[in-house]
């Protein structure tokens, strides 16, 4: 009788563990943050005026580097995704909106939902690297690598003439390793990326 009642005395200890369970105290989870690209465009009015609207499209971007999640490269061919700090937005839709402000900001005209193809400048963002480069250990990069271009319909002969068409390549330096100045060191990288962009395209615009 012995071993029958050491199996009731584990069943009701099973019993009063799942019953009173949910009252052990359970670590809280880790809370996740999230982060907005803010590059500043500072005093960049461009003396241009152009004849068209712009027209900023949907930024593409590829697919190790479309997700919200944070990319750190930690090896030649290593990476890892940060799952507890992510963009609010993804990186190709934050990309798009600081670039929109950025035209704005210049003093270029945006495009409404009205306008027709023939009467807009098109600028195409696509993201073709973003991460945290933290392969030397006292040595920490933010690169970014994305291609811009801009581009206008000729009514002439209803083509699309190329205005311009780059990679644009930025790696910015921090001074810690962490994930505030890994932000910050991104946005300093678009400002880079987008002053060089608004560069070009007023060199290609003189022509039109």
């Amino acid at each position: 009788m012995r071993p029958l009642k050491r199996i009731w005395n584990l069943a009701a200890c099973a019993a009063i563990f799942f019953a009173f369970g949910c009252a052990v105290p359970q670590r809280p989870p880790k809370e996740i943050k999230t982060y907005l690209l803010s590059p500043v465009p500072g005093d960049l009015a461009s003396a241009l005026e152009p004849s068209r609207c712009f027209s900023v499209r949907p930024c593409r971007a590829a697919p190790a580097f479309a997700e919200k999640m944070f990319v750190y490269r930690t090896g030649e061919s290593e990476y890892t995704t940060d799952y507890y700090h992510q963009f609010l937005m993804t990186p190709a839709e934050n990309i798009r909106q600081a670039l929109t402000d950025w035209i704005t900001a210049a003093g270029w005209t945006l495009c409404t939902p009205e306008t027709e193809a023939k009467d807009a400048y098109k600028i195409i963002p696509f993201l073709d690297e973003m991460y945290g480069d933290f392969r030397e250990p006292n040595r920490s990069f933010a690169v970014i690598r994305m291609r811009l271009s801009l581009s206008i319909t000729d009514p002439s002969c209803n083509c699309v003439n190329t205005l311009v068409n780059k990679p644009y390549f930025c790696r910015i330096g921090m001074t810690n390793a962490t994930v505030r100045e890994l932000i910050k060191a991104y946005s300093k990288g678009l400002e880079q990326i987008f002053a060089d962009f608004q560069k070009d395209a007023e060199e290609a615009l003189r022509g039109w």
